[in-house]
């Protein structure tokens, strides 16, 4: 179990995830856009839907909309996937 301070970052990112789900819930969105795990896991198992960055990538394409491969590459290197 990780003991997490009430100064820490990964507080702050706890509190952060909590805020965008009861958010979500609180407006009955179609769609909650986030990229972690554990919080899709959580709204997920509370009944709100989640898309990451690649699901809404996807979608667009779905749509025609199709995304500069320069810029998106460079977005994946920044994230450390390219």
């Amino acid at each position: 179990m990780t003991v997490v301070s009430d100064a820490s970052p990964l507080h702050y990112l706890v509190l952060i995830k909590a805020e965008a789900i009861g958010l979500a819930l609180e407006m009955r969105a179609k769609t909650l856009l986030i990229d972690e795990r554990d919080g899709t896991r959580i709204a997920r198992g509370l009944g709100v839907a989640t898309a990451g960055t690649l699901g809404v990538l996807v979608l667009r394409e779905a749509e025609g909309v199709r995304p500069d491969p320069i810029r998106l590459g460079d977005f994946k290197k920044r994230r450390g996937g390219g």
